[in-house]
């Protein structure tokens, strides 16, 4: 299999859209259920999404003196962890 196909695969597997959206939904439940414990109104509807938006484009920094190859494949093996543990 081409691996520009299998990454393609990767991106539009159903369970993958359905594991980001449950994980948006469940943090807007979370907020929402925290504020009215605290009095307060909570988030609006799409606070999750501008979330999700800022953590993607945020900067990475690299420390100096390590491996940067490592520091690249890390997050890449949680994920892979996460998403394996889930299907």
């Amino acid at each position: 299999m081409d691996p520009l196909v299998a990454v393609v695969y990767a991106l539009v597997f159903p369970g993958l859209l359905f594991l980001v959206a449950y994980a948006l939904f469940l943090q807007f439940v979370d907020r929402k259920v925290t504020a009215r414990l605290q009095n307060r109104v909570g988030p609006p509807w799409w606070q999750p999404f501008a979330d999700l938006v800022k953590l993607l484009s945020k900067e990475d920094i690299t420390p100096e003196n390590v491996d940067h190859r490592a520091m690249r494949v890390i997050p890449l093996l949680a994920f892979a962890a996460v998403a394996t543990a889930f299907l």
